[in-house]
């Protein structure tokens, strides 16, 4: 009885705030009627004896009916004000991280996350016990304002009894119930960020139903004005049965999302998506379908809960320029950060300070009001207050405060060394005091890891920095600052895997894979230095790293072993590859093809080192007024000493004739330039240089004669 009460309260608590339609309060006055009943532990550590009180509350819990359409978000103010919702909030409060304000009826979660505590050891005869445990942990994380680590370390201590129960040959429900749970457990890695945990629980979904998932490709016309068929991306599902499934149109929110979430990619079809995001969130209040039909398989779909849903409403129309429209929403959600930006899009500041601070008249201990008001304000004392009267444990008060002294440093004079250096220092100590009371938070984090970056405390960087990627590995900013912080630290190795994990998230993105190419060739990882060199010549159609381009020949062409302990001259096709690549793309620094002719005059290939050193010639002639420059007229003058030099190695009497012809044409371009003056003394030198260059091609000839 005790574990279908918890059922009933958690399927309760995401019909008031997930599907709808509300639950009206006539017959669930529970606020009222618990003021002298209220646990006074969090769901997470409540023992058996302290929910002693089960029979009480089985007494005052009893089935609502729907509320009236017109219901706004924010209603019954006085009921969410009252002592005993702001305790279940406290209860229900973890790691210094609130719950949002406008949850509607907490007790009912506080109810599920006490009954189903452990839930797979207080009910051994329930198969599906600890995915309901589950469950509420997944709707308790999503009503809080930043990813807990508290409630993370519980999903984690839960889901192994979740995969054990779906795995079980006797699972009430069969391979659909089974695949359900998977589902579930992948979509809560999903939200912790753990792409392969949940690609893994994906696949186990898939071979239980006996189906597969797989992206693929077809021509295909996607709208009636479409004339020509074109490759489009599809989706193929097959499944070993027979069975045929009907697709109709996308109808109900989970469904609906997905589309309206593509469309706003598309500014043709911004405004569009936003209009399908308002109708898909008005579902929320209407009457019809009823409650059981939306809670059907609710635990495996990805649907935001409704006070989600409404701020990314909110956002949509802050891209779309409805500012107004996106103040009423904020403003019915005390989104107090949605708020202000609306506020000031408006060019209304002094209206947001105003609102915030006639709310404190009615709740001055309310700590979220002073974040909001020193958001507003920019002033540190109102983030203090809010902490102090927190006790110091509302992480909000830090978070906020640091990144608004991380931003006050990143706009100071340049100047102003000292200042900037004092504001990142206070930074990352407010962000040390958030992290320590909720350490999953990857934003903090990375703000952290921005902060030491510029006071070069490397060693604070890359502990940011890879904790932020423990946490959510998605963005290559992250590896790639990790990157550059071991490399700062003199860790190269660690740096080239990080920067290779960059490479994943960035492919299309030139700079990292140059970043890539200068670290993988440092440590002599010279399969994939080639590997980046021809990823930067498809994006860039040009290559110009010429140090890295050496080091690599230098490698090969000494046979020196790589990272993995290999002779290097494995790589000497794939190098050559590259070498005869650069004829096909632009490369504007006559150096690159000087090391082109080295490589090939240590392969024996001659005549293509002739060319590449031709055109380093060409390259470094094509400069304009090179013979005015003494630098430019320098470059001039290696590109013949190094033709001079490699057609002496190689033998080749042929092109030192041609070779010859060349530097005739520079040693007069350069006599004429002394005579008018250009260059002094220098020009001077490149002119005598020139003429004993013209010397050693002539004697070359002459002794190689037939």
């Amino acid at each position: 009885m005790l574990f279908l009460f918890g059922v009933a309260a958690l399927l309760a608590f995401m019909q008031d705030n997930w599907t709808g339609p509300p639950l009206m309060r006539q017959g669930l006055e529970l606020h009222h009627l618990l003021e002298e009943k209220m646990p006074t532990k969090t769901a997470a550590t409540t023992s058996n004896d302290d929910a002693g009180g089960d029979d009480d509350v089985l007494q005052v819990l009893k089935p609502g009916d729907a509320m009236p359409d017109d219901l706004p978000v924010g209603a019954r103010e006085g009921e969410r004000s009252t002592p005993t919702h702001r305790t279940i909030l406290a209860c229900l409060s973890a790691d210094g991280e609130q719950m949002y304000a406008w949850v509607r009826v907490p007790l009912l979660l506080l109810i599920a996350r006490t009954v189903f505590d452990s839930a797979d050891k207080r009910f051994p005869q329930v198969q599906a016990a600890a995915a309901y445990e589950l469950r509420a942990l997944r709707a308790h994380q999503e009503m809080m304002e930043q990813t807990c680590a508290s409630i993370y370390d519980r999903v984690n201590a839960v889901i192994p009894a979740v995969e054990a129960a779906a795995a079980a040959p006797d699972l009430a429900g069969g391979a659909a119930a089974a695949a359900q749970l998977f589902l579930e457990t992948a979509l809560v890695f999903h939200m912790y960020h753990h792409t392969s945990n949940a690609q893994a629980a994906l696949d186990r979904a898939q071979t239980t139903l006996d189906m597969e998932v797989a992206l693929t490709g077809a021509l295909g016309k996607r709208t009636k004005f479409q004339v020509k068929s074109l490759p489009q991306l599809l989706l193929a599902i097959s499944k070993s049965t027979n069975a045929h499934h009907d697709h109709p149109e996308p109808t109900s929110p989970p469904e609906q999302l997905p589309k309206t979430r593509l469309d706003k990619l598309k500014s043709r079809k911004l405004q569009r998506s936003t209009e399908q995001l308002a109708v898909v969130s008005n579902l929320f209040m209407r009457r019809a379908p009823d409650a059981r039909g939306r809670l059907h398989n609710i635990f495996s779909v990805s649907l935001p809960p409704y006070w989600q849903l409404q701020r990314e409403l909110a956002q949509r129309y802050i891209t779309i320029g409805l500012h107004r429209d996106a103040l009423v929403l904020y403003e019915r959600l005390e989104l107090w950060e949605g708020v202000i930006t609306a506020h000031q899009l408006l060019n209304q500041d002094t209206t947001a300070e105003a609102i915030v601070r006639a709310r404190l008249d009615v709740d001055p201990n309310n700590a979220s009001l002073w974040c909001a008001l020193g958001e507003i304000t920019r002033k540190e004392e109102h983030f203090t207050k809010a902490w102090e009267m927190s006790g110091g444990r509302l992480t909000k008060a830090m978070r906020l405060m640091g990144l608004m002294l991380l931003r006050q440093a990143e706009h100071a004079l340049e100047s102003r060394d000292e200042l900037k250096t004092d504001k990142y220092k206070r930074a990352m100590d407010c962000f040390e005091k958030c992290l320590k009371l909720n350490s999953l938070q990857a934003g903090v984090w990375f703000s952290l890891g921005c902060a030491a970056m510029r006071i070069d405390d490397h060693a604070t960087c890359t502990r940011a920095f890879r904790r932020k990627v423990e946490i959510d590995d998605s963005d290559f900013e992250s590896w790639n600052n990790l990157a550059n912080g071991y490399v700062q630290l003199g860790d190269k190795r660690r740096a080239y895997f990080a920067f290779h994990e960059s490479t994943k998230r960035a492919f299309d993105n030139w700079k990292v894979w140059e970043n890539y190419s200068a670290i993988a060739v440092d440590v002599c990882a010279f399969s994939e230095t080639i590997r980046s060199i021809h990823r930067l010549m498809e994006l860039k159609s040009a290559y110009d790293d010429w140090q890295v381009l050496a080091a690599l020949t230098q490698g090969v062409l000494n046979n020196v072993r790589d990272v993995e302990g290999r002779e290097s001259k494995q790589f000497t096709d794939k190098l050559a590859e590259v070498m005869q690549n650069l004829r096909h793309i632009t490369v504007s620094d006559y150096r690159v093809w000087l090391v082109a002719a080295r490589f090939f005059n240590g392969i024996g290939s001659h005549k293509e080192a002739y060319d590449a050193r031709r055109n380093a010639y060409q390259l470094a002639k094509a400069a304009k007024g090179w013979e005015k420059d003494p630098h430019a007229a320098t470059r001039v003058v290696e590109c013949l000493q190094d033709m001079v030099e490699g057609n002496a190695e190689g033998k080749a009497v042929k092109e030192m004739n041609s070779c010859k012809l060349m530097i005739k044409g520079v040693a007069k371009t350069l006599s004429m330039a002394v005579d008018k003056g250009y260059g002094g003394e220098e020009m001077q030198q490149l002119r005598d240089r020139t003429q004993q260059l013209l010397d050693t091609a002539q004697a070359f000839v002459e002794q190689h004669k037939e």
